[in-house]
């Protein structure tokens, strides 16, 4: 089930990318949409190979958009709210880790892979949106008018992975300290 789970989501990062990506491409004129259309016309026939190699394709871009996110927001911010969190309770983040999900209930790492879930879906986001609100800007009018909501999605989605990415260490401490607890 978790793993059904993490391949959803890296889909849907993958396909909310390939929303810009084709933005991207549409605007600077790599992409001819008109020619895309007579060419999926001409290869109705092979159309179900074709939805396996484009879903394989959204699922690769999905996993490249979740690792660039988590690189970058690693290098700039991660690291350091992690680690701030863990300093201020005196902790080390790999113990903590290891104790919970060698010990912790089904229901807790559950819990918690939810809320890792959420934080990559909101972190992949965050870039995605942002993307698209730069590629309606290339792609000017009729699509300039949808860039401030999907700057709006972008911010959003960046305040959510603020709040959650914090929750998420912070219950695993809360469930560090709860199995330590119960161990005495």
């Amino acid at each position: 089930m978790a793993t059904t789970a993490v391949i959803v989501e890296i889909l849907v990062i993958g396909l909310i990318g390939s929303i810009w990506l084709v933005l991207f491409l549409s605007g600077i004129s790599v992409l001819d949409p008109d020619s895309v259309y007579d060419c999926m016309v001409r290869l109705k026939d092979w159309s179900g190979l074709l939805t396996f190699l484009v879903i394989g394709l959204i699922y690769q871009f999905g996993w490249l958009i979740n690792g660039f996110s988590y690189g970058i927001l690693r290098f700039l911010l991660t690291k350091r709210m992690r680690d701030k969190i863990f300093e201020q309770r005196q902790l080390e983040h790999r113990n903590v880790r290891a104790l919970v999900y060698q010990e912790a209930s089904d229901k807790v790492r559950q819990d918690l892979d939810v809320e890792r879930s959420v934080v990559r879906l909101s972190r992949a986001g965050m870039f995605n949106f942002l993307l698209i609100s730069i590629a309606l800007l290339i792609n000017g009018s009729p699509f300039v008018k949808f860039a401030p909501f999907s700057l709006i999605l972008s911010i959003g989605c960046g305040i959510q992975w603020y709040f959650r990415f914090a929750r998420y260490y912070n219950r695993m401490i809360d469930d560090y300290d709860t199995i330590k607890d119960s161990n005495q």
